[in-house]
């Protein structure tokens, strides 16, 4: 929003900026509306660059922790099953699948909270101009 507003300011100035309908000739504003939307991708691609930059480490190693968690559990569960019958088979399977579904759960909600869209969608709300 701010590079489209930049954008327009520098076009028009920011004197008399006006609230109300469309008045005048709006074709000028159409032309600029392709230059912002490409501004705001660029700044907005920037900043998921960075900000990927910065997570991608924490990402993996809270990814590591966790496999390494699931690792535990499953050690933990072959422990516990270790000298089974054809009854206890069928609790270990429900048990590793159940595992499988808890960790497989968390790390899909772990990589949809913190990985961004490679493309931003961006919508244009308001255009503000001068009277000039």
């Amino acid at each position: 929003m701010y590079y489209l507003f930049g954008t327009l300011v520098s076009h028009y100035g920011s004197a008399s900026l006006n609230h109300g309908q469309r008045k005048g000739n709006v074709s000028p504003l159409l032309e600029l509306r392709s230059q912002a939307v490409d501004e705001a991708t660029q700044h907005i691609d920037a900043a998921n660059a960075e900000y990927n930059q910065r997570i991608d480490p924490i990402l993996q190693q809270q990814l590591d922790r966790l496999e390494h968690l699931k690792w535990e559990h499953n050690r933990q569960l072959e422990l516990q099953f270790e000298n089974t019958n054809s009854l206890t088979k069928s609790k270990k399977e429900k048990a590793q699948n159940r595992i499988e579904r808890i960790f497989d759960d968390y790390y899909t909600w772990v990589e949809e909270s913190t990985i961004t869209e490679k493309a931003p969608y961006i919508k244009i709300v308001a255009v503000l101009s001068g009277s000039g």
